[in-house]
């Protein structure tokens, strides 16, 4: 085991090596679904996009597959 200088004991070393874990877990998922084509959002989130008329909307999914939009207004 390495000795982590920057917090002074193992634990924070094995945090560490976690966090890197999990960072290049989603950077590989996202190289992944960037040569594939496809664009995933995980989790709760939104897709908003901008109308040619200025207006952003929010496009959303629930767990039946339907989509819905919300009228975000023309800021965001």
């Amino acid at each position: 085991m390495s000795y982590n200088r920057s917090r002074g004991n193992v634990s924070g070393s094995i945090e560490d090596v976690r966090s890197l874990t999990a960072q290049v877990d989603r950077q590989a998922r996202a190289q992944r679904g960037a040569e594939e084509g496809h664009v995933i959002i995980d989790g709760a989130r939104e897709l908003k996009i901008r109308s040619p008329n200025g207006t952003y909307w929010g496009i959303r999914v629930d767990n039946a597959g339907a989509l819905s939009t919300v009228d975000l207004g023309s800021t965001l």
